[in-house]
């Protein structure tokens, strides 16, 4: 850990929690079928329980298919979790339209 490599003796649990309130949102990145690279989960980390880290997915991609030049096809959905990392956005003047969270529908219910 880049911690432990500064010269700080931190306990690890302790680490976790800095990092847990720093990062707001993770971006999962993946390469699919084809080779196409798509935003496959977006992501808040909400707390630290037990020494591990409370991930709540607000967005997701379902790959559904394959389409004729073997490129993996999808949906993006949002899951119905409001991040709570939105009144930050807010306070710096983005603003965005609450229903932009509503879930679309149920991972895997294509």
């Amino acid at each position: 850990m880049m911690v432990a490599m500064a010269g700080y003796e931190l306990p690890v649990p302790v680490v976790r929690q800095y990092v847990a309130s720093g990062i707001g949102l993770v971006v999962h990145v993946g390469r699919l079928k084809g080779g196409v690279r798509r935003v496959l989960r977006i992501s808040e980390i909400v707390d630290v329980v037990d020494g591990e880290f409370s991930v709540e997915d607000v967005f997701g991609f379902e790959q559904t298919g394959i389409d004729a030049e073997g490129c993996a096809t999808g949906e993006f959905y949002a899951t119905g979790y409001v991040p709570r990392c939105l009144q930050r956005f807010e306070a710096a003047g983005i603003t965005l339209d609450a229903s932009l969270f509503d879930a679309r529908r149920e991972p895997g219910t294509c």
